[in-house]
């Protein structure tokens, strides 16, 4: 285990055997695409065969299903809370209500590259620019609340997600972009630049990230512990000399950066942090579970 760090890497998504047994859905089997667990361990899933939102915890399997046929298409990400559901494809927003019925649609400015809830009302929003743009949104009706950066036009569009977002325990908004390996604050209810977070690696800077033609990975926060973890390819920081998919750990005491071998392939996805924990979602062609095992060189350094 990261015992260095109080972090040990994860199962790639694992269900408890109740789900198996007695539920349609199986977490370990189904787990595919995006999502985002939450503070208390919770996570929503979009099922393609099925056609539904599928909300899980760890302890206590599914606790929610959202049949959204009628929203007509296949989301990318969603924001979901008691009353609706967010479902976003492209540059389109739908609001789901407890039946599943279409109640809005949004046009956005761009395609979505990452999303959250920001409470008590809102969704906060990056997109697939070349230069980072983020929206906060009403969650009720999806009327723009404030914008940062410049709104996109036709030629500073993507295809790639370079931009990343989460938001912390005093609902502020961290941002980080393209090989860029500190983080910008804005402040969740007005949008305004609260400053950057810039982190050392042993003393020194840290080292430059260079994308080429890969995504960002994502960029998840560690609750109550003031940490976040984004997930890093090692190809992209050849002077680390590793392999495989890294976890940069972003200490906010200690403007410090780290980073964590997980022995897994660069195509794992991050969705969160559960306890000591980090989860991951296995690529398309990994079938069944799969439990990563720590260097334990790494602890003992």
């Amino acid at each position: 285990m990261f015992a260095k760090f109080g972090l040990a890497v994860a199962l790639v998504l694992w269900a408890p055997a109740s789900i198996a047994q007695a539920q349609t859905w199986d977490a370990q089997k189904s787990a595919k695409g995006w999502t985002r667990f939450d503070p208390i361990g919770g996570a929503t899933f979009y099922d393609p065969t099925l056609k539904q939102l599928i909300t899980w915890m760890k302890d206590g399997g599914v606790m929610a299903q959202l049949d959204i046929s009628k929203g007509e298409m296949n989301p990318d990400h969603w924001v979901v809370d008691d009353d609706r559901a967010w479902i976003m494809a492209g540059n389109t927003m739908k609001q789901l209500g407890k039946t599943g019925q279409v109640n809005r649609t949004v046009s956005l400015p761009a395609e979505v590259a990452d999303t959250d809830f920001l409470p008590p009302d809102g969704i906060v929003l990056s997109f697939r620019t070349l230069s980072p743009y983020v929206e906060r949104r009403d969650i009720k009706n999806g009327n723009l609340v404030w914008s940062f950066g410049t709104k996109p036009k036709k030629e500073t569009v993507t295809s790639r997600i370079l931009h990343r977002i989460l938001r912390n325990e005093e609902s502020n908004v961290l941002l980080v972009s393209d090989g860029d390996l500190f983080a910008t604050m804005l402040d969740g209810k007005k949008g305004q630049n609260l400053g950057q977070s810039v982190f050392t690696f042993n003393d020194s800077a840290a080292p430059a990230v260079v994308l080429g033609t890969k995504q960002r990975g994502p960029f998840v926060w560690w609750w109550g512990n003031n940490i976040a973890f984004s997930s890093v390819a090692a190809s992209t920081i050849p002077s680390l000399k590793q392999l495989g998919l890294l976890l940069a750990r972003m200490d906010f005491s200690t403007s410090t950066i780290d980073f964590l071998p997980t022995g897994l392939t660069e195509d794992f996805t991050l969705t969160g942090v559960q306890d000591n924990r980090a989860v991951f979602i296995a690529p398309e062609w990994w079938l069944g579970l799969h439990r990563c095992e720590v260097i334990q060189a790494w602890a003992k350094s």
